[in-house]
């Protein structure tokens, strides 16, 4: 197969018709063929090996324009390795998919939005989900209904897809307890911590052996203590020195939400510090209280430029990483550029993959290219390098470079070959060779009539 001249040709058309339907050129076989290159892209999307699938079902959908499946592995699929053209699938799908299966596709649509950063649309398909899957065992799509919601800080509307959750079986038994693991967070999230505790115990009773559940607990036990002790209104310079040591053995054991409490007396005592501050607005973002999060790092941003702190880099991309949390991609580009700028001649190449990874849900992908690249330079003390390499092989995935993609994976498996995202990575492109060796007879020959096209589908 032609893999450069397609991915050039993917790159610069916004016709997903012409791509998957025209240049894709449908297969010619008969009808247990295609219903062995289906099993075939079916088994690679449980093995989490999205471009077979892609290569598969690209062409499969021309010849059975009506297979909502199809259409619902291959935008899941797309949606994987970043690509835009997944809504152009999924909506399609929609129009072919029966009515009893069109939450499915506004489920996946939710999540793509999620992926993409764009909050406020994934709601909207969430929501339309929601309404859609009546009589549905859908626990994990209330699940995700409230994660995106509490991204944006809409904490109390994520309680309430929470609680929904709760009361819907869940069909996998490794999710059993996830929906009370969720609303114990967001509880935690709004300072109800005895709400929390009691949560979190349900949680417990429901999966006794889950060192999530059990981490939880952990994280917050004692608070009831350590907010008794806080309930004052002056403390000595020795016990604000206590203090400091508590929030530093809190941010060890990623107890944060104790590590938020101590610190907003601090800050309190001395509010021109910018470093507590910094730290401060740490705590609350790994809490959940990203609104909260935000104001205290753009004060601490502001206390520093005052003073020419020559951590404001640090300070400026943390906002960044809290804008995007939030979705507010501009916002937080606008962040990592200034941190750049300040941080020019650092070695912190972390700096550079946040950047990327933001610039590529602004829908700008050379750019984050270059930024991934950048990172792969600096040095591997202060940088996870091979998280880098695999964010380069993400993008050239992305554009069907697959031998350029696996090389870039092998860097990473290089670095640490430990590490299950990287060989992971590299075993999603296992057999993709062969595939496009078997694939490339059909290659050439014409569309069938009658192929449905995504551009005439209403």
């Amino acid at each position: 197969m032609p893999t450069k001249k397609i991915a050039e040709e993917l790159g610069n058309s916004r016709d997903v018709a012409t791509y998957f339907f025209v240049k894709a050129h449908p297969i010619v076989m008969n009808e247990s063929d295609l219903d062995d290159w289906f099993q075939e892209a079916t088994e690679a999307r449980d093995a989490d090996r999205a471009s077979v699938v892609i290569e598969i079902l690209s062409r499969y959908v021309a010849r059975r324009p009506d297979d909502a499946t199809a259409y619902l592995f291959l935008g899941e699929a797309l949606t994987r390795v970043g690509d835009d053209k997944a809504q152009d699938v999924l909506l399609a799908g929609t129009t072919v998919a029966p009515m009893d299966r069109t939450w499915r596709f506004q489920a996946s649509l939710g999540e793509l939005a999620s992926l993409r950063g764009e909050r406020n649309v994934a709601e909207d398909w969430y929501r339309k989900g929601s309404e859609s899957a009546k009589g549905a065992k859908t626990q994990w799509l209330w699940i995700e209904r409230g994660c995106n919601l509490a991204r944006t800080g809409r904490l109390l509307e994520a309680e309430r897809c929470y609680r929904r959750a709760t009361a819907i079986p869940a069909i996998a038994d490794d999710r059993g307890s996830e929906a009370w693991l969720k609303l114990g967070s967001v509880l935690q999230a709004q300072r109800r911590y005895g709400e929390a505790t009691q949560v979190l115990n349900e949680a417990l009773a429901m999966s006794p052996n889950s060192a999530d559940v059990q981490a939880a607990i952990m994280k917050q036990s004692g608070i009831d203590e350590v907010l008794h002790r806080l309930h004052r209104s002056t403390f000595t310079e020795q016990e604000m020195s206590t203090l400091r040591d508590e929030v530093t053995s809190a941010f060890s054991e990623a107890r944060y939400a104790i590590a938020a409490e101590i610190l907003a007396r601090m800050v309190e005592y001395d509010p021109t510090h910018a470093f507590s501050a910094y730290y401060f607005g740490f705590a609350l973002r790994c809490a959940g209280r990203l609104l909260e999060a935000r104001d205290q790092l753009e004060r601490a941003v502001s206390i520093a430029t005052s003073n020419a702190d020559k951590r404001l880099w640090k300070y400026r991309l943390l906002v960044g990483n809290v804008e995007e949390d939030l979705g507010a991609h501009a916002r937080a580009e606008g962040y990592y550029r200034q941190a750049a700028e300040d941080a020019e001649g650092s070695t912190h190449g972390s700096l550079w993959i946040h950047r990327g990874v933001n610039l590529s849900r602004l829908g700008r992908p050379a750019e984050a290219e270059c930024c991934y690249r950048r990172a792969t330079t600096l040095s591997a003390e202060h940088c996870d390098c091979d998280e880098a390499w695999l964010n380069v092989g993400a993008c050239l995935l992305k554009e069907r470079r697959y031998d350029e993609a696996c090389a870039a994976f092998r860097e990473a498996v290089a670095i640490d070959p430990d590490c299950p995202a990287n060989q992971e990575a590299l075993g999603s492109l296992a057999g993709i060779d062969d595939v496009l060796d078997r694939l490339r007879a059909f290659d050439d020959c014409d569309p069938p009539s009658g192929t449905r096209s995504l551009a005439r589908i209403p």
